[in-house]
C-alpha cells in the first residue's frame, strides 16, 4: 500500500477522474472541455494538481494538444480512498496506543514514586 495524502484539491481531481473511468468517457474530449474556457490562475492550479497526483504515483499521464490525452490510474490511484481509510484507522489504533502506554507509565512512576513514603511508614512502626 502506497499512500501520501493528497491536497483537498488533488483528492477533488481524484474522484473526477475515478468517476470519469468508470463512465467509460472519452479522456481526450472530456479534458478538452475542461480545460476549455479556465482562466490563466484556474489553467496553473488545474495542471499543478494533476503533477500532485503524478508525482504521489496515482496517475499515468501523456499531454497531448496541451491536455492530458492518455491519462490512466494506477493501483494506488484506484485504491486511494480506501488507503486513506486504512492509515486514519491505523493512525486512531496508534493514538490510542499511546494514551494508553502514557497513563499506565504514570500509574507505575506515582507507585515508584510511593517506595520511599511505604518504606518511611515500615521503618517508623519498628
Amino acid at each position: 500500500m502506497n499512500y501520501q495524502e493528497l491536497s483537498p484539491q488533488g483528492e477533488t481531481l481524484l474522484k473526477e477522474i475515478i468517476d470519469l473511468q468508470a463512465s467509460g468517457q472519452d479522456n481526450a474530449a472530456y479534458w478538452s472541455k475542461r480545460f476549455d474556457g479556465l482562466s490563466m490562475q484556474q489553467d496553473t492550479l488545474l495542471r499543478d494538481t494533476f503533477r500532485e497526483l503524478r508525482e504521489c504515483g496515482y496517475v499515468h499521464i501523456q499531454w497531448a494538444d496541451n491536455i492530458p490525452y492518455y491519462l490512466s490510474l494506477t493501483v494506488d490511484g484506484q485504491n486511494y480512498f480506501t488507503n486513506k481509510k486504512a492509515a486514519k484507522k491505523a493512525e486512531r489504533k496508534l493514538s490510542r496506543r499511546e494514551w494508553r502506554i502514557a497513563v499506565i507509565s504514570a500509574m507505575i512512576g506515582g507507585m515508584v514514586g510511593l517506595i520511599p513514603w511505604i518504606c518511611t511508614l515500615i521503618g517508623g512502626g519498628q
